[in-house]
């Protein structure tokens, strides 16, 4: 365990120190939506390369499941480590996230840029689905954790019903997608084990969360 602690500092000191070195020198990449998206998807890349080289392999399985056009993505939530590993699989995707992530100084001028959908979790929020159709509109991917926290491996909560309703009233599909991230990154927590992580991009179902539970819970956890 000990050397999981050192490890895990020696990284957390790379990705904290980098990422903010690398978002400061990049803000005149903001005057354009495309330049944005191509910036933040490099530091996605550039992270599961650093962490690489800390002893954490990563595979994304059947990427091209996904359409390049709109569409709703619902992947199980264990660790922040899956949000970079889906980013960075989708051509341009817009998160429905907490709210307290908007607060980061200089990130958050990335994530508007992007439009990504603030939620309150502490109160109702009426509007993020709006929000979500005119992204949607635009041809980007919405990406939905209906479990609506951070899950560890083996727990299981009721899906939000969020992500399916948004699907029915525009009569689209989801596509669930699994991760076995909480075994290496677990969160939320300190420690970065070694080992690989993977997601899993399934074929799109019907707007059902026992449908999508399916999928997500049929790959075995490697």
């Amino acid at each position: 365990m000990f050397i999981y602690y050192l490890r895990s500092i020696a990284f957390m000191s790379v990705f904290y120190a980098f990422s903010t070195i690398y978002f400061i020198v990049g803000l005149p990449v903001l005057v354009s939506d495309m330049l944005t998206y191509k910036y933040v998807k490099a530091w996605a890349r550039i992270i599961i390369f650093i962490l690489r080289l800390f002893g954490v392999r990563s595979s994304v399985l059947n990427g091209n499941a996904v359409s390049t056009g709109a569409a709703i993505v619902c992947p199980n939530h264990q660790s922040y480590y899956e949000i970079i590993l889906v980013f960075a699989s989708l051509r341009k995707s817009v998160f429905i996230m907490k709210s307290s992530i908007m607060n980061i100084p200089i990130f958050n001028l990335y994530f508007k840029k992007m439009g990504m959908i603030p939620v309150d979790r502490s109160k109702f929020n009426k509007n993020w689905q709006a929000l979500a159709e005119e992204e949607l509109k635009k041809g980007k991917q919405v990406v939905i954790f209906p479990e609506g926290t951070r899950v560890p491996i083996g727990g299981k909560v009721s899906y939000k019903p969020g992500a399916f309703r948004l699907a029915k009233n525009l009569n689209m599909k989801i596509y669930p997608v699994s991760t076995n991230s909480g075994e290496i990154w677990k969160g939320p927590g300190f420690i970065k084990k070694t080992g690989d992580i993977y997601i899993h991009f399934h074929e799109a179902v019907d707007p059902d969360p026992d449908l999508v539970r399916e999928k997500i819970e049929s790959v075995a956890l490697k």
